[in-house]
């Protein structure tokens, strides 16, 4: 049997439900990047949205980039092992939690793409 991996974010971006951003996450038009995705894998050919026709981020837009306290991402990918480890961690009953999503926060478009990002810098 061979495993392959699954990115939710870059499926949802070709399924048509947002844009991937300078932090990496899927960003929908309404929704923002607060979302989160889930997936059911099926041996049926399905017809697709088609790829969202907006853009989340200016290009001067660096506020992810540098308020991101491990200084994982560079505007195209994340450093996944310097991510991880201080952005989700088990409580005490094995539930993953997010303990640092400060790109989400920081982001102009967490809560849906502002069309005038005029806070962007």
């Amino acid at each position: 049997m061979t495993f392959r991996l699954l990115s939710l974010r870059h499926a949802g971006h070709l399924a048509g439900l947002g844009v991937l951003g300078k932090n990496t996450l899927l960003i929908n038009d309404k929704l923002g990047n607060m979302i989160q995705l889930g997936a059911l894998l099926l041996n049926e050919k399905l017809e697709g949205d088609p790829i969202a026709p907006y853009e989340a981020c200016k290009a001067e837009c660096q506020l992810c980039i540098r308020s991101c306290p491990q200084k994982a991402l560079d505007g195209f990918t994340v450093n996944q092992q310097a991510c991880r480890p201080i952005s989700c961690f088990k409580n005490e009953r094995g539930f993953v939690l997010k303990k640092c999503w400060e790109c989400r926060r920081i982001c102009p478009n967490h809560a849906g793409i502002m069309m005038d990002n005029e806070n962007a810098a």
